[in-house]
């Protein structure tokens, strides 16, 4: 076997073993998301004033499984539209990162986003480690309930005092264990798959029973019937309205109990739906179709009116908290929703000054866990000090200064959580290029100064029309893959691959196959028209430098890939397309061994 034979069969070897590794490598770090510098847990902020009336003493949340925004405005309601003084958000939107189940209920349920609660998937497994409503009505002497998937159980079961939860989500047989956290062994009994009445059924009779403080009930048939027929399916639409009479139902249990003057409620989703031709509904990406959710609120001190602003889904347990005279969850990501609350002054300031001093810890533990807490002291300065004039500004009963001087503190402390992300990233993106560029130097120093390693690339540049070539072909080739992929209209995203897995394995050999064959093809004729004119190439040699050049091209551009987003899902990543782009890059180099 010839030298050239051996070097590019071992370019090749290394680059199927590279782009395995890497794959294997960032699929792990992809379901394994970490964020190193999450502020999560935060110090509780107690509220300043606890001398303060709850302006509701109950809540209740209906979380509508998949439910997209436009699905919801549009369908008439009956039974929610009975009552005419709804708080209606209509441009929220829900995590990115991702916008699937597990990942919402852990934002309605804390205002944590999900980089900082690193409840990202649907694959997380244990306990949410963020606080939460669950444990600010316990902590408050109240109760709590919830009625739904079993998800919700695992993540938050260990502060629910009576829940009804179902143990598959989806399609097949379904088990519900009732009562799981009473202390005595679970009651189970077989139901049905589509289990909406029955959440609807049990919710009542908790509400009859035992009228909890916090309570969640979960409505999944829209997110079923919306992946099995599509979001803006017949089958989808009738769903909805079975649950928006099953909220009538539940709501006029609490009327009977007499509490429903008051209770808060909260209507919203964990997500939405984009729907596919042929293939359904899915979710996970940042389509605005899978983000906009709906919200809308009633209850006491609730302003009713149409709010256009645009909201996160993180706002949600800020604001119940506020309503319900507790303190914000002291991980919170989100603000509370203060347009639409019939707040005093006096009100507003205690939740103001609370959302600002939740903030600055955030901010401090953040740059402490960087390492950069000197490098931003005079910031944190400045907010703690604008945060004292808030408080001393309310022992004197000017609320509306302290008002002003929380929400400087807050858009300080938000600054710096905001730089001190971005100056992290930064230092651990030019870290990694700085190791890729000296491993890079080495690499092509080992090689000059080999033995013969000067007289080959000597000799390879002395062949300039062939490296013309090669080099040429191979770009043709990346060309070809980029271009190919954006005529077949494919998207890196959650949502489409989840539609379309099986055609993205087809899309990426297919791409690979197409552009080398087109590239190699390319590069005989291009041969054989220059040898008219300067003599005969030779072909198998020009053959060999166009895979060796095309490994080192790939190379690169999977290291550029690297230094911005490590190995598969970086702790700074705001949605995964990026990432999944990556892994098509992967697993192109691997067809193309």
């Amino acid at each position: 076997m010839t030298n050239g034979l051996r070097l590019t069969g071992a370019a090749l070897t290394l680059l199927l073993l590279g782009c395995t590794g890497l794959l294997v490598a960032g699929a792990f770090e992809y379901l394994g998301y970490a964020n190193p510098y999450s502020y999560v847990p935060t110090p509780r902020a107690a509220l300043i004033d606890t001398n303060i009336n709850p302006t509701a003493n109950y809540t209740i949340i209906f979380v509508l499984d998949g439910m997209r925004s436009d699905l919801f405005y549009e369908t008439y309601k009956p039974g929610i539209e009975a009552y005419d003084d709804w708080a209606n958000f209509t441009d929220v939107e829900c995590s990115r990162l991702l916008s699937v189940s597990r990942a919402g209920y852990g934002v309605i349920s804390s205002g944590v986003n999900t980089s900082e609660s690193q409840v990202i998937s649907n694959d997380h497994e244990g306990p949410f480690g963020a606080d939460s409503l669950w444990n600010a009505s316990l902590r408050n002497g109240g109760t709590t309930a919830f009625v739904g998937s079993d998800t919700w159980y695992e993540l938050f079961g260990g502060w629910m005092n009576y829940s009804v939860s179902f143990l598959n989500a989806y399609p097949g047989a379904a088990t519900v264990a009732v009562n799981v956290t009473s202390g005595g062994s679970p009651i189970e009994d077989d139901i049905p798959a589509y289990s909406d009445a029955i959440v609807s059924d049990y919710a009542v009779q908790i509400v009859n029973s035992f009228s909890p403080t916090l309570m969640v009930v979960h409505f999944s048939e829209t997110d079923e019937f919306g992946h099995e027929q599509g979001p803006l399916s017949d089958a989808n639409r009738e769903a909805f309205e079975r649950q928006d009479s099953f909220i009538s139902e539940i709501l006029a249990a609490y009327d009977t109990v007499g509490i429903l003057n008051s209770t808060l409620v909260v209507v919203t989703s964990d997500h939405g739906q984009v729907a596919f031709p042929d293939r359904g509904g899915q979710h996970g990406g940042t389509e605005p179709e899978a983000l906009h959710i709906p919200l809308i609120l009633r209850g006491p001190r609730i302003m009713p009116g149409i709010y256009t602003d645009a909201h996160h889904q993180n706002s949600i347990a800020p604001t119940v908290s506020a309503v319900m005279g507790w303190d914000i969850p002291s991980d919170a990501s989100g603000n509370v929703l203060f347009e639409c609350l019939d707040f005093t002054t006096r009100e507003e300031a205690v939740y103001r000054i609370n959302q600002a001093a939740l903030r600055l810890d955030q901010a401090a533990s953040r740059v402490q866990t960087m390492g950069y807490t000197s490098l931003f002291e005079p910031q944190l300065n400045s907010a703690t000090g604008a945060l004292s004039d808030a408080e001393t500004s309310y022992s004197a009963i000017e609320y509306e200064t302290a008002i002003a001087n929380a929400v400087s503190a807050e858009s300080q402390s938000n600054a710096v959580l905001s730089a001190s992300w971005s100056s992290k990233v930064s230092e651990e993106i030019t870290i990694r290029f700085g190791v890729f560029i000296v491993g890079f130097g080495i690499t092509c120093g080992i090689i000059v100064f080999s033995a013969g390693g000067r007289s080959r690339l000597r000799s390879l540049f002395e062949e300039r029309l062939s490296l013309a070539l090669t080099v040429s072909s191979s770009l043709l080739y990346l060309v070809l893959i980029q271009l190919i992929t954006s005529l077949t209209d494919w998207q890196f995203s959650a949502s489409y691959i989840a539609a379309y897995l099986y055609d993205f394995i087809y899309l990426v050999s297919a791409t690979t196959l197409v552009s080398f064959l087109v590239a190699f093809v390319s590069l005989l004729g291009l041969s054989k028209g220059i040898a008219r004119y300067v003599g005969r190439l030779n072909l198998l040699k020009t053959l060999k430098r166009f895979l060796v050049v095309s490994v080192v091209v790939y190379f690169l551009a999977i290291f550029t890939f690297v230094g911005f987003n490590r190995l598969g899902l970086p702790w700074y990543a705001t949605d995964v397309a990026v990432s999944l782009m990556y892994f098509f890059i992967l697993l192109t180099g691997i067809f193309f061994v």
